[in-house]
Parts: structure tokens; C-alpha cells; sequence
């Protein structure tokens, strides 16, 4: 198990091999990618490109429609120099943000040389852990996003804003906007200078907290017409049914955080 700045120097040390043997990254996110996923291994594929290293980031799904614009942004800027070179065969495999070899869908079979990842459950010894050759898990941390920015920092990289709206993007739908428990003062201290560094940190927390289109407004007014309580009121619960989804046309993206329906819930004294 590494630590951060084990890690850093063994990414520079592989920067250095895959340069001169020209070998490229692949950085896997899990099936289903959420905004830490996605930001997780776009932004570290930008920072080993800044130090002149082939890479890409590798999923088994396709990226959800809400973040394509940071990705497609992403994408030109990976592939704008020469738009094969991230398809060698010699590649450094690294995966973020996933738990579990399941988790990584189509892309399981592949042999990690490196796991960087903010789940506890995902160490040698658990039911379906996520084997690598090297691993980084800080279970503390909110977000592998957050672990991420510390690992670039302590590569010397430069984070550009895209790469800062990577990460801001990915702590904060991790964190659900500053509202789970599992928000720290590293989190906020991360998301302060992520925002010196020019993440867009109003536009993106607009974008993913306020903005809603009408098919998930539908979708939230049939949850709360449907909220039943125990006897008691100490309990409440709703649901949705697959014939919702179909008519309303979603992806599973348009229901990220959906649970804050019921977590909004309290009784007349607040409690």
C-alpha cells in the first residue's frame, strides 16, 4: 500500500519507463461512472499528458450526457496531438475510484498495475476487493477526486482549469454538495483550492444541484405524491416503477442523489 507520495514518485517513474519504451496509460473507471469516476481519471490522464505521457481514460459504459462536456473537452486535448497514440499496445493499466473487479465491467479481466480508491471495503481480503500490483486507498478521503488532486500536487503537475473543473466536479457529486457525512475539512479545503485554480465552482454546483430537466421534475412530483409514512411518522418511503422511467426517457445520471427526496423528510419539530 502506497502512500501519496510513493505514488506520485512511482507515476513519475512510470511517466520516465512509458516515454522511452513508448507504452501508454489506461486509466479504468467503474461501470456506470458518476462525476468522481469521470473525474478522477480524466483529470489524472491530463496530468500524466502534461508530463508528455500517452494516456486515456477507459470505461465500460458510455460517459452520462451532463458531463460530456467536460469529457469531450477532455478528449481533444488527450487526442489532439496525434490521434493514435493512445491506442499502443504496452500499456501502464491504473484503476480509480472502483471497489470492486466487478465494478469494472467489460474491462474486469484486465491486470491493474495500480488501484487508487477512497472505499474501505475495497482492501486484500474482502469479498470482491479489486486486485492491483500497487494500491492507494484512503478510506478517509470523500472522494477519489480529492485523492487525486493531492497525488497531482505532490507530482509538481500544473492543474490546468479543466483539469480543476474535473475534480471540483467529482468532489462535489461525491459529496452531494457539501451534504453527506462523509464531507471533511480536507474536502473543503480541497474544493477552496481547486476553486483558486479557476474551477467554475457556481456554474458547476448550478449544473448538478439546480438545474433539473423537466422528465426529473416529473420524476421527483410522482416520488413525493407517493410518500407513505409508518404509524408513528418515524419512518417514510417512496418509489418509482420502471413504467416511469420509460415514459419520462431517463438515464440513470438524471437520478443522481434522487434519495434526497426522502432524506428531506422530517417531522414538525425537525427532528
Amino acid at each position: 500500500k502506497l502512500t501519496v507520495e510513493e505514488t506520485a514518485q512511482f507515476l513519475r517513474d512510470a511517466v520516465d519507463d512509458a516515454i522511452k519504451e513508448k507504452k501508454s496509460f489506461r486509466i479504468f473507471y467503474h461501470i456506470r461512472p458518476d462525476g468522481d469516476a469521470i473525474g478522477s481519471a480524466y483529470s489524472l490522464a491530463l496530468g500524466l499528458n502534461l508530463l508528455g505521457a500517452s494516456a486515456a481514460a477507459v470505461g465500460s459504459d458510455p460517459i452520462p450526457s451532463v458531463f460530456r462536456d467536460l469529457t469531450d473537452e477532455a478528449e481533444a486535448v488527450l487526442r489532439g496531438k496525434d490521434p493514435e497514440r493512445v491506442d499502443t499496445e504496452e500499456t501502464v493499466k491504473i484503476a480509480v475510484d472502483t471497489a470492486t473487479t466487478y465494478r469494472l465491467g467489460k474491462n474486469s479481466d484486465e491486470d491493474i498495475d495500480l488501484c487508487i480508491d477512497h472505499h474501505g471495503t475495497n482492501e486484500p481480503g474482502g469479498e470482491r476487493y479489486l486486485p492491483a500490483r500497487y494500491r492507494h486507498v484512503e478510506a478517509d478521503a470523500s472522494s477519489c477526486s480529492e485523492i487525486i488532486f493531492s497525488i497531482l500536487k505532490a507530482m509538481d503537475i500544473e492543474i490546468t482549469k479543466l483539469m480543476a473543473d474535473l475534480l471540483y466536479t467529482g468532489l462535489l457529486t461525491d459529496v452531494s454538495c457539501f451534504r453527506t457525512r462523509s464531507t471533511t475539512a480536507a474536502s473543503l479545503q480541497t474544493a477552496a483550492e481547486l476553486a483558486s485554480m479557476g474551477a467554475d465552482i457556481v456554474d458547476i454546483a448550478r449544473k448538478h444541484y439546480m438545474m433539473k430537466p423537466l422528465p426529473r421534475i416529473e420524476m421527483e412530483k410522482l416520488a413525493y405524491e407517493r410518500i407513505r409514512f409508518s404509524q408513528d411518522e418515524n419512518v417514510a418511503g417512496t418509489y418509482l416503477e420502471l413504467d416511469d422511467y420509460i415514459r419520462n426517457g431517463l438515464e440513470d445520471s438524471d437520478l443522481r442523489d434522487f434519495n434526497t427526496v426522502i432524506d428531506q423528510v422530517c417531522k414538525s419539530d425537525g427532528s
